[in-house]
């Protein structure tokens, strides 16, 4: 994590965990894989995919 005034730049290797009937944990294709957060102050925060996301795919 990398944090400056106000904001922060995280690196999330993602959630790519299935429940029992096989569906994945997280709906959001973007949040299964590795991205990086960039969050500054209260603003949304911007996410962006990593090679292994995938989203690339």
């Amino acid at each position: 994590m990398i944090r400056t005034d106000g904001g922060a730049m995280v690196f999330e290797a993602g959630n790519n965990a299935k429940k029992a009937d096989g569906s994945h944990v997280m709906n959001d294709p973007l949040h299964r894989g590795p991205y990086v957060k960039i969050q500054q102050g209260k603003k949304k925060p911007i996410r962006i995919p990593l090679a292994g996301n995938p989203t690339l795919d």
